[in-house]
């Protein structure tokens, strides 16, 4: 059982932000790919977590470990509470996602 949801972009302004400022965040994927090795990173806390994301940058490239041990390159665009909104590289293409940061193990910026 997968611990995010995944929603395609053109589904995103009546299921998920319906009551948010869509101008607030990026909508449009990184125009580019991640690149093809991932680094080790080292188990965290969700408070340093949401402090790393904050302090090295919403929009930047990011390598994210989640508690399942899955690996994925994610470029977070808003964070709302303990949400965290943004875009995965998967399967070669850039797709939404939304994940509740007690999900997330680590996060790196590259």
């Amino acid at each position: 059982m997968s611990h995010f949801n995944v929603h395609e972009p053109k589904g995103i302004k009546g299921k998920l932000l319906k009551n948010m400022d869509l101008d607030t965040f990026q909508q449009i994927p990184p125009p580019y790919k991640p690149p093809k090795n991932m680094p080790n990173l080292p188990e965290e806390q969700p408070e340093f977590i949401l402090k790393q994301i904050c302090v090295k940058g919403l929009y930047r490239i990011h390598c994210m470990a989640l508690n399942n041990g899955e690996k994925l390159w994610f470029c977070p665009t808003f964070i709302k509470g303990q949400t965290l909104y943004g875009w995965r590289f998967y399967r070669n293409r850039w797709i939404f996602l939304v994940i509740h940061l007690s999900k997330i193990q680590s996060i790196q910026c590259i």
